[in-house]
């Protein structure tokens, strides 16, 4: 998938953030849908939240998200490199439904 860069306006101009479009596969690969994802289960917040970038505040609110939806854990328990194929279809499934953007 190629890659499309857009800007995101806001009335703050330090605010503005480049935005890309992203896979599936992307989403649940990056550490803040996966950090979010983790502390979701675990019921805190992390502590350098407000530290992120915009871009990466989204990525971890999508794996919170996720994790509130009651998507199946991500990666797989004997080998985390390798992605669950059932959690990928929810992901879809949820992107389809627009019930995660």
């Amino acid at each position: 998938m190629a890659k499309v860069i857009k800007k995101q306006y806001s009335k703050d101009e330090a605010n503005v953030q480049e935005t890309r479009t992203t896979t599936i596969r992307g989403m649940a690969k990056n550490i803040h849908f996966n950090l979010g994802y983790a502390n979701y289960k675990a019921g805190v917040w992390h502590r350098d939240y407000d530290k992120w970038c915009i871009n990466d505040q989204w990525r971890y609110e999508r794996g919170r998200h996720y994790a509130a939806a009651g998507g199946p854990p991500i990666k797989c328990i004997t080998d985390a490199r390798v992605l669950r194929t059932d959690a990928l279809e929810f992901m879809g499934e949820m992107i389809y439904l627009r019930a995660m953007i």
